[in-house]
């Protein structure tokens, strides 16, 4: 039989917790981004190249892999340098707009994350001949796509729905048959039987 228990949660801080959580990821992933466009798939040719229009540009700039490995990675780029803007605007401002710049940072963040799969299986499909495996990459791209985007909006609508107290959450919870937190392991039980003695 499926119950809910419905326990007082413990209320989050927002504006101090999650901007920083979120700071270092939409950092990392700007910075991921940042050397993708120097670190060109196929490289560039170089300034010696007889023709005088292809100097410095992409190898593979015709190729319709590069055009999705560029547009996804300057989506990535832009969604999460938007969100340290935001985590930066979220630790200096009243708490209103802290938790409204968290909110929209977040979404940025799951934005750039949604990026990121299809970056990299663009750069697999530019550089690996085998067309097989492109096949392979492309079934597993699908996939990927259609699992990561439910998961997002689902953590997304956690922060909304008060992420600890929220419907979602409790549903989740629901269909993990998840009754009461788990027992204390023997190396727990061990030190606050320890603890009683001191």
């Amino acid at each position: 039989m499926l119950r809910l228990q419905r326990q007082q949660s413990p209320k989050r801080d927002l504006h101090l917790k999650d901007p920083n959580t979120f700071l270092v990821a939409a950092t990392l992933i700007v910075t991921l981004t940042f050397t993708a466009f120097f670190s060109v798939p196929g490289g560039l040719y170089s300034s010696d190249d007889p023709n005088s229009k292809k100097r410095g540009k992409a190898v593979l700039a015709q190729d319709p892999g590069f055009w999705l490995f560029s547009i996804y990675t300057t989506v990535a780029m832009f969604s999460s340098t938007a969100a340290c803007i935001l985590m930066l605007v979220a630790q200096t401002f009243d708490s209103e707009l802290a938790r409204k710049a968290t909110l929209f940072a977040t979404l940025c963040v799951y934005i750039s994350f949604s990026s990121l799969p299809i970056v990299f299986l663009s750069f697999l499909g530019l550089v690996i001949d085998n067309d097989s495996l492109q096949l392979v990459l492309v079934i597993i791209s699908a996939v990927c796509s259609f699992l990561l985007i439910p998961i997002c909006q689902f953590g997304f609508s956690l922060l909304l729905l008060n992420p600890t107290g929220g419907r979602a959450l409790r549903s989740f919870i629901a269909l993990l048959h998840y009754d009461n937190k788990p027992e204390d392991s023997s190396y727990q039980k061990a030190i606050k039987d320890n603890e009683k003695f001191v």
